[in-house]
């Protein structure tokens, strides 16, 4: 693999600069993470973050006008993107060997000189007013916000990542301004590339770019380690053609350094074409036209999540039999369907190994959260050491009746037949839902 060579910096005002060699690459990649998201946010400001966000692409004072960002890097045939989790906030910009110096100079002017003109703000205020109306016009994504308003109940990971409409409406210059200077910062900034570079060239660059840019002390946030003691249910009334189910189950094993675990539990269960959940309610049952798996991790929570289109007569069989499917998983699961999960998840790391997006943005991320990141032979190795006896204690140890939360939006009406389903199938199932 060409990104094995991953050299590190960290500059004297804390910036890390990480870069994985891959030498015939034709295009190199620069993600930028930013130590900043909903998680760091309260009632009050929600949604700041991603404002801030939106605000980067809108003007500097060298590049005024609100498109000059954009198109800079477009005219010389890259791309530039950006989006905001819970956790941090990324910056991905994709360009020829031959811009990088210049990337790399709108990526600084970006963070270090934003306009905030009032007419940009007030214009992209509208912009994320029209998203959030988006989410609540949509089914499926307004189970979402329900499950996941559910899973991290009276916590900031359980709040909407675009805030409200009424946080905001009340966001001005100075309180994004402020927010901006108070996260992004050196030493809670890497940024990392990927493609036929040269490290030391690369960090002597950015270091006389960010002579004058100090450290400052970085925020923190409220941690999340209990677990739920109560299954949650949220219904939500729309005439729809569709009922949009979404069921998860929050754990703190499913946090970020367990991810081998749960990755090959979620492909077995619900994360790919050949999942039993996807085979046996669409496939067999056509009770779905979608089903499938997720995984969301933090730091030091997360969840898998479920999500499923049905049919309103069929609701109540879907989710049974969802529940059923996991109840036994513990006792069905076979050493074939671990086989073809580590195949699965391999063949798609090494895919992901040829493309300079996927490389820099794995290393960053792998930074950020643990100081380091494996070669693509370890994490292979990590993932072919998972053994049955392991995941059948991971499943014990997750999926538990405490642990539901599940949203529905369409036409079926309250939930106490939910309710019921889940508390009859604890009683029957005694090795579940304890």
């Amino acid at each position: 693999m060409e990104s094995e060579n991953i050299s590190k910096t960290i500059l004297d005002n804390g910036l890390t600069i990480l870069t994985a060699n891959m030498p015939t690459s034709q295009s190199v990649s620069i993600c930028l993470f930013a130590k900043v998201g909903s998680r760091y946010e309260n009632t009050e400001n929600s949604g700041i973050s991603h404002f801030v966000e939106h605000m980067l692409f809108k003007g500097t004072h060298k590049r005024p006008k609100p498109y000059q960002i954009a198109s800079e890097i477009e005219n010389s045939g890259g791309l530039i993107d950006a989006s905001t989790e819970s956790e941090y906030t990324s910056i991905i910009i994709r360009i020829k060997r031959s811009e990088i110096k210049n990337s790399i100079g709108v990526l600084f002017d970006m963070i270090l000189n934003p306009l905030f003109d009032p007419d940009a703000i007030q214009t992209e205020r509208m912009v994320i007013m029209e998203e959030l109306s988006m989410i609540t016009d949509s089914p499926s994504s307004l189970a979402d916000m329900h499950l996941t308003n559910l899973l991290w109940e009276n916590h900031p990971l359980g709040m909407e990542i675009a805030g409200t409409k009424k946080t905001v409406a009340s966001m001005d210059r100075s309180i994004l301004s402020k927010h901006l200077f108070s996260f992004y910062i050196p030493n809670g900034i890497i940024l990392s590339f990927a493609g036929n570079i040269n490290h030391a060239e690369i960090t002597n660059h950015i270091d006389h770019l960010s002579k004058n840019w100090i450290k400052s002390k970085p925020q923190t946030y409220p941690k999340f380690n209990h677990i739920p003691q109560n299954p949650k249910i949220k219904t939500e009334y729309r005439n729809t053609e569709q009922s949009n189910l979404t069921l998860g189950f929050c754990h703190p094993l499913f946090r970020t350094s367990d991810k081998f675990y749960q990755e090959i539990i979620n492909t077995i269960l619900g994360g790919s074409m050949s999942s039993k959940l996807f085979i046996n309610i669409r496939e067999l049952s056509g009770f779905a036209y979608d089903i499938h798996s997720d995984l969301i991790s933090f730091a030091d929570t997360g969840a898998l999540v479920i999500s499923a289109g049905i049919n309103p007569k069929n609701l109540y069989s879907v989710i049974g039999q969802i529940l059923s499917q996991i109840a036994t998983l513990s006792y069905t699961i076979e050493e074939k369907d671990i086989l073809n999960a580590k195949q699965l998840l391999t063949g798609r790391l090494l895919l992901d190994s040829e493309n300079t997006n996927s490389v820099a943005y794995k290393i960053g991320q792998d930074y950020l959260f643990f100081d380091k990141s494996d070669t693509l032979q370890e994490t292979i190795s990590k993932i072919n050491d998972v053994q049955l006896s392991d995941l059948l204690q991971f499943c014990d140890d997750v999926f538990k009746n405490s642990n539901i939360s599940m949203a529905v939006v369409g036409p079926n009406r309250g939930s106490t037949k939910m309710s019921r389903i889940i508390q009859s199938f604890s009683r029957e199932n005694s090795n579940f839902l304890m």
